[in-house]
């Protein structure tokens, strides 16, 4: 536990103590946990089921990204009404989209439409399909760095 003292200063001692900050602990445990359950499924026959691994689609721990995903959104756009911040409502529209992309799995389809139509060969030690799915996430980069960097 932490506790105020010489070894702790005053700020960092309230800063850990805020519940903004211990809600970002408890996420990073769970997926710390997510890991740990991933190691034993690998390693071990405890948590045999494939839904325990991270490298599965659809499996517990890409459920839990989603779901933090849609949290993400959800608060900033409450801040962005909240605050009248149009660059607050155009993160929560990046999170959006990284939470679609991710259950929809648009960057590994956009991915092997552009290898497959634009004759993208391997490079790097990458197939096409990665390459196409870099180029992907390079258009929407830019497509929403364009209005961040527009409202700051």
């Amino acid at each position: 536990m932490l506790r105020k003292g010489n070894l702790i200063p005053e700020d960092l001692y309230r800063t850990f103590r805020s519940a903004p900050s211990k809600l970002l602990i408890l996420l990073i445990l769970a997926d710390i946990g997510f890991i740990l359950v991933h190691i034993l499924h690998e390693y071990t026959y405890l948590f045999q089921p494939n839904r325990f691994s991270i490298e599965r689609d659809q499996g517990l721990a890409e459920s839990f990204q989603y779901l933090k995903e849609f949290w993400i959104t959800v608060t900033l756009l409450f801040f962005a009404v909240r605050k009248y911040s149009l660059l607050i409502l155009i993160w929560s529209g990046l999170f959006f989209y990284l939470m679609i992309d991710d259950v929809f799995r648009i960057h590994e389809k956009s991915g092997y439409f552009l290898s497959s139509n634009f004759d993208i060969g391997n490079a790097f030690n990458m197939p096409a399909n990665d390459i196409g799915q870099f180029i992907w996430a390079f258009i929407i980069g830019a497509i929403f760095l364009i209005p961040i960097g527009g409202a700051y």
